[in-house]
């Protein structure tokens, strides 16, 4: 350390504690900040709740809840008490580490409330404390942050942590009324989703992610600076690079990676720690990292998940045709960039079979076909991205070890349905309407309640029509778009709209009020329930029974008078909206079943 010039150890290894001064070298992360900001709105409403904070070891658990703990001490409405059972000295027993957390607990409460001469702790006296501040008599928030239980990782241990939060559930749920209480808890606590512990709503606990590659560098430059180095001093510029690789986003890694990088460069006598001597310390860490971190985007969110699902059924593709999927996973470089693209643009038989693993559809545009990116692909790639690392990489490392993705069993029934259509158009439709769908289901939340009615139609219309075209149930539309195929492209199928007069018959879009070849008037009839009428056909011919029909017909119903009625669209509300949402989703999701 002493031949970089270092005063003193950087890459110390503790919890930071902002009322030591560490805040110059604490990174407040994305996710760190997003936590805090909801962590502020429950201290302004002082309205008690009870958290698990999950996350591995070493990730920042601890140093998390020092900051939480520090911003109560500083907030008017709310304080903080940080407990950390010392679990060495309490032997692992239930009974004592109940004890010795609750009897912190009554000794802060008491505290606050000024009373001098107060009985011994006894699980009766805290709940007869916890009334005044339940009553409100006792105008502040307690945040009691439980740290350490985390490390209890065996499985007797993890029998231990069981017991106690079973057996204290009485006393938990009586604190979440009255208290902010935040408990650390490991990942491998799989315990926490039985029903015993339904009140911990482990659905709602504070999750910490990976650090990204913008994150791992600031931890280490602020580390820097408090020994007066820039990061250019120690690390070259191609160094810097490879910070997230050998860290794995873990900032204790980083940290313990760091200091051996000095150690090896000072034995070395190196003045600046570069790309051969990372890879020569590193190289089977960083080999092993890459399908690690595959894995781990894959896990945070389903909609990642399926992402790498539609990036697995490619490489699938790829080896039926025999293509070298190392180069073929490249495409994701020209793509990724241009998420909408001219699909001659894309070289050789590249496009149908990305169409062909769901990973992306056509659409006219101007009369030019473009090709679209599926959103799940985009955004699995983008998160890739944030952790330093290129879709090169990615590719090549996919290609030596293909990762299978764990599939949910609505995953697993999306695949073998888009694998049975052979149809590009019927692929093409069903894939926006999974993407609809995943629309709906996860991201629905900032979306206006006209918007959620007219996006449940599209899942299900655009799956209607999938069938209906895979069935050979629409003659008149594939003859049409056959015939007219050399002139003009096109990639709708608005024209399963007819024209009510039997001597016409024209398709139409759905959107006249008058046909333009016989000139009929057409605002009395509803054009858009014709497509309903011919799927209700078709599943009487295949003898199919969809106890969601009625849900189906309710999302379109509602979808016509947001569009077309300004007393639907005053009309509309939030109970609506939430209606039309869960009528697509479960109708969509019988239909994957029943179609099968």
């Amino acid at each position: 350390m002493d031949w970089f010039g270092f005063s003193k150890d950087p890459w110390r290894d503790v919890p930071l504690d902002p009322s030591l001064g560490d805040y110059e070298i604490f990174v407040e992360t994305r996710k760190i900040k997003s936590i805090l900001g909801e962590i502020e709105k429950i201290f302004d409403s002082k309205q008690g709740d009870l958290r698990l904070l999950i996350g591995p070891r070493g990730i920042g658990k601890s140093t998390l809840l020092n900051v939480i703990t520090y911003k109560a001490s500083l907030h008017d409405n709310a304080f903080g008490i940080k407990i950390e059972p010392d679990i060495s000295s309490i032997k692992r027993d239930p009974y004592q580490i109940a004890t010795h957390i609750f009897k912190i607990i009554y000794k802060n409460l008491v505290a606050k409330m000024g009373i001098r001469d107060c009985p011994e702790y006894s699980p009766e006296n805290l709940k007869e404390v916890m009334e005044h501040y339940t009553r409100g008599e006792i105008p502040i928030l307690p945040v009691f942050c439980i740290d350490e239980l985390d490390k209890l990782n065996s499985k007797k241990d993890m029998a231990v942590i069981n017991k106690f939060l079973k057996d204290n559930q009485n006393m938990l749920q009586r604190l979440k009324i009255s208290a902010l209480t935040i408990i650390s808890c490991s990942p491998d606590w799989e315990f926490l989703n039985s029903k015993d512990l339904s009140y911990l709503d482990r659905e709602n606990a504070i999750e910490l992610d990976m650090l990204n590659a913008a994150e791992v560098k600031e931890i280490v430059e602020r580390r820097l600076k408090t020994v007066s180095k820039n990061l250019n001093d120690v690390f070259t510029e191609d160094a810097t690079q490879y910070l997230m690789k050998i860290s794995e986003g873990n900032p204790r890694t980083l940290l313990s990676r760091c200091k051996r990088l000095c150690k090896e460069a000072f034995e070395k006598g190196k003045r600046q720690i570069d790309k051969e001597l990372i890879e020569s310390v590193y190289k089977n860490k960083i080999k092993q990292h890459i399908p690690n971190l595959i894995n781990k985007i894959a896990e945070s969110s389903p909609y990642f998940n399926q992402g790498l699902t539609k990036i697995w059924k490619f490489y699938q593709e790829l080896e039926i045709n025999k293509i070298d999927p190392s180069e073929g996973l490249k495409i994701f470089n020209l793509l990724v960039k241009n998420p909408r693209i001219e699909k001659r643009k894309i070289p050789g038989k590249l496009d149908q079979l990305l169409i062909n693993a769901g990973c992306g559809y056509t659409v006219t545009n101007m009369l030019i076909e473009m090709f679209v990116l599926d959103e799940h692909v985009l955004e699995f790639f983008k998160q890739w991205d944030s952790y330093g690392y290129s879709i090169n990489d990615f590719a090549e490392n996919y290609a030596e070890k293909p990762i299978e993705p764990k599939l949910s069993e609505i995953d697993i029934y999306i695949q073998r349905k888009l694998s049975k259509y052979s149809s590009i158009k019927a692929k093409d439709f069903f894939s926006k309407s999974q993407q609809y769908y995943n629309e709906l289901k996860e991201k629905y939340q900032n979306k206006t309640y006209e918007e959620i009615v007219i996006l449940s139609w599209q899942v299900l219309e655009f799956f209607i029509k999938a069938e209906m075209i895979s069935d050979g149930e629409t003659p008149r539309i594939r003859t049409y778009l056959k015939k007219k195929a050399k002139r003009v492209k096109r990639n709708r199928i608005e024209y399963s709209y007819i024209c009510p007069n039997p001597k016409c018959r024209k398709e139409l879009r759905g959107t006249e009020t008058a046909c333009p070849e016989c000139g009929k008037d057409l605002t009395e009839y509803d054009l858009r329930g014709e497509l309903m009428n011919q799927f209700k056909d078709m599943l009487r011919r295949r003898k199919v029974y969809l106890s969601s029909y009625d849900d189906i017909d309710y999302c379109r119903k509602k979808r016509n008078n947001v569009l077309h009625t300004p007393r639907g669209r005053a009309s509309l509300n939030q109970r609506i909206a939430e209606q039309c949402r869960q009528n697509a989703i479960a109708a969509f999701e019988e239909m994957l079943r029943e179609f099968l």
